[in-house]
Protein backbone atom coordinates (compact mmCIF):
# COMPACT_ATOMS: atom_id res chain seq x y z
CA UNK A 1 0.00 0.00 0.00
CA UNK A 2 3.26 2.34 0.92
CA UNK A 3 4.29 1.78 -2.63
CA UNK A 4 0.72 2.04 -4.54
CA UNK A 5 0.80 5.40 -2.32
CA UNK A 6 4.22 6.53 -3.36
CA UNK A 7 4.01 5.57 -6.64
CA UNK A 8 1.36 7.81 -7.57
CA UNK A 9 2.81 11.29 -6.26
CA UNK A 10 4.87 13.36 -8.32
CA UNK A 11 8.43 14.13 -7.81
CA UNK A 12 7.13 17.67 -8.38
CA UNK A 13 4.75 17.00 -5.63
CA UNK A 14 6.97 15.90 -3.23
CA UNK A 15 9.29 19.18 -4.12
CA UNK A 16 6.21 21.22 -3.11
CA UNK A 17 5.90 18.71 0.23
CA UNK A 18 9.60 19.95 0.83
CA UNK A 19 8.77 23.01 0.62
CA UNK A 20 5.74 23.27 3.03
CA UNK A 21 7.95 21.59 5.21
CA UNK A 22 10.85 24.18 5.34
CA UNK A 23 8.64 26.86 4.86
CA UNK A 24 7.77 29.24 8.56
CA UNK A 25 5.23 31.56 7.28
CA UNK A 26 1.45 30.29 7.71
CA UNK A 27 -0.20 32.25 4.88
CA UNK A 28 2.69 30.29 2.44
CA UNK A 29 2.32 26.97 3.99
CA UNK A 30 -1.65 27.23 3.26
CA UNK A 31 -1.32 27.80 -0.31
CA UNK A 32 1.30 25.30 -0.83
CA UNK A 33 -0.78 22.56 1.04
CA UNK A 34 -3.40 23.77 -0.84
CA UNK A 35 -1.84 23.09 -4.53
CA UNK A 36 -0.29 19.93 -2.81
CA UNK A 37 -4.00 18.79 -2.50
CA UNK A 38 -5.34 19.74 -5.55
CA UNK A 39 -2.68 17.82 -7.36
CA UNK A 40 -2.74 14.23 -4.92
CA UNK A 41 -5.71 12.53 -6.55
CA UNK A 42 -5.04 8.82 -4.95
CA UNK A 43 -7.52 6.27 -5.18
CA UNK A 44 -9.29 5.41 -2.02
CA UNK A 45 -7.79 8.17 0.01
CA UNK A 46 -8.52 11.81 0.57
CA UNK A 47 -5.85 14.59 1.17
CA UNK A 48 -6.09 16.89 3.76
CA UNK A 49 -3.85 19.53 5.92
CA UNK A 50 -2.73 18.66 9.12
CA UNK A 51 -0.60 20.33 11.93
CA UNK A 52 1.56 18.44 14.28
CA UNK A 53 2.59 19.46 18.06
CA UNK A 54 4.59 23.10 17.19
CA UNK A 55 2.32 24.04 14.66
CA UNK A 56 3.96 23.28 11.51
CA UNK A 57 1.63 22.16 8.72
CA UNK A 58 2.18 18.76 6.79
CA UNK A 59 -0.23 16.86 4.75
CA UNK A 60 -2.57 13.62 5.64
CA UNK A 61 -4.72 10.95 3.69
CA UNK A 62 -8.07 9.64 5.11
CA UNK A 63 -8.53 6.49 3.70
CA UNK A 64 -11.70 6.23 2.56
CA UNK A 65 -13.06 2.78 4.15
CA UNK A 66 -11.56 4.02 7.43
CA UNK A 67 -14.12 4.17 10.48
CA UNK A 68 -12.31 7.51 11.31
CA UNK A 69 -13.43 10.62 9.38
CA UNK A 70 -11.09 13.46 8.78
CA UNK A 71 -12.51 15.57 11.84
CA UNK A 72 -11.60 12.63 14.08
CA UNK A 73 -8.17 12.22 12.61
CA UNK A 74 -7.44 15.83 13.40
CA UNK A 75 -9.06 15.77 17.14
CA UNK A 76 -6.60 12.51 17.85
CA UNK A 77 -3.83 13.67 15.55
CA UNK A 78 -4.07 10.23 14.33
CA UNK A 79 -3.94 9.69 10.81
CA UNK A 80 -4.71 7.00 8.64
CA UNK A 81 -1.14 8.26 6.32
CA UNK A 82 1.19 10.89 6.78
CA UNK A 83 3.38 12.17 4.13
CA UNK A 84 6.62 13.79 3.97
CA UNK A 85 8.93 14.85 1.46
CA UNK A 86 11.52 11.83 2.27
CA UNK A 87 8.48 9.01 2.99
CA UNK A 88 4.86 7.95 2.89
CA UNK A 89 4.08 6.76 6.52
CA UNK A 90 1.38 4.53 7.18
CA UNK A 91 1.47 3.07 11.52
CA UNK A 92 -0.04 -0.20 9.84
CA UNK A 93 -0.85 -1.18 6.61
CA UNK A 94 -2.77 -4.25 7.93
CA UNK A 95 -4.99 -2.08 9.83
CA UNK A 96 -6.10 -0.09 6.86
CA UNK A 97 -5.89 -3.09 4.62
CA UNK A 98 -8.85 -4.87 7.08
CA UNK A 99 -11.13 -1.74 6.92
CA UNK A 100 -11.41 -2.19 3.27
CA UNK A 101 -11.95 -6.18 4.06
CA UNK A 102 -14.75 -5.19 6.61
CA UNK A 103 -16.47 -3.10 5.04
CA UNK A 104 -17.29 -4.92 1.42
CA UNK A 105 -18.23 -7.63 4.00
CA UNK A 106 -20.86 -5.61 5.81
CA UNK A 107 -21.92 -4.28 2.49
CA UNK A 108 -22.18 -8.68 1.61
CA UNK A 109 -23.77 -8.91 4.56
CA UNK A 110 -26.43 -6.20 3.64
CA UNK A 111 -27.11 -7.35 0.44
CA UNK A 112 -27.57 -11.28 1.84
CA UNK A 113 -30.34 -9.33 4.38
CA UNK A 114 -32.13 -7.25 1.79
CA UNK A 115 -32.57 -10.41 -0.58
CA UNK A 116 -33.51 -12.51 2.09
CA UNK A 117 -36.14 -9.41 3.13
CA UNK A 118 -37.46 -9.67 -0.12
CA UNK A 119 -37.66 -13.45 -0.64
CA UNK A 120 -39.80 -13.56 2.43
CA UNK A 121 -42.18 -10.89 1.15
CA UNK A 122 -42.85 -13.08 -2.35
CA UNK A 123 -43.41 -16.65 0.17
Amino acid sequence: MIEKIRNQISDKTFSKISQLEITKSKVKQNKIAQEIICELDIEDFTPYMAYDDEGNMYIALNYYYSSNGIKESLLAQKHDVEISSQSVYIEDVSFLEEFKSDYFNSIKIQSEEELDKKINIYI
